[in-house]
């Protein structure tokens, strides 16, 4: 999973549940121990401006994995609009083969199945800014 990933480069660690239950939902990964998620889609900006705000507020995008195991948990978790298209995830930008960099955000179908969820990639317009606007919930 890419959270051990991370986490075996510092740049996550999983934790115990100190969700704000209002807002957030705890995710377990293992045993204990997970990652907090929003509940609520927050409203679509550009790539780089969310992963701003969440950094902000000291958290980070979720990576597609987070994402995707949420979603499969999305009714129990307490969690809206998981399944209604395209959110942003990873706190990275990827180069692609043509040194193009894109963001990468996460699709879900609308019919309420996680499983369905495809990833892909957004370019940027030549500026670093990816060109389309999405919803986006932060992690912890």
């Amino acid at each position: 999973m890419w959270t051990g990933a991370m986490a075996l480069g510092n740049l996550f660690t999983p934790h115990v549940d100190f969700c704000d239950p209002a807002t957030e939902a705890f995710v377990p990964v293992i045993f204990n121990l997970g990652y907090c998620i929003e509940k609520n889609e927050r409203p679509a900006q550009q790539w780089e401006q969310a992963r701003i705000t969440c950094l902000q507020q000291l958290k980070r995008l979720p990576e597609v994995a987070e994402f995707q195991v949420a979603c499969d948990s999305a009714a129990t978790l307490g969690l809206n609009n998981m399944t209604n298209g395209l959110e942003w995830t990873s706190n990275f930008l990827i180069s692609t083969h043509d040194f193009n960099t894109t963001a990468q955000a996460v699709m879900t179908s609308g019919d309420n199945d996680c499983n369905d969820g495809s990833t892909g990639r957004v370019s940027n317009s030549g500026t670093g800014q990816p060109v389309s606007s999405l919803k986006f919930r932060c992690v912890k």
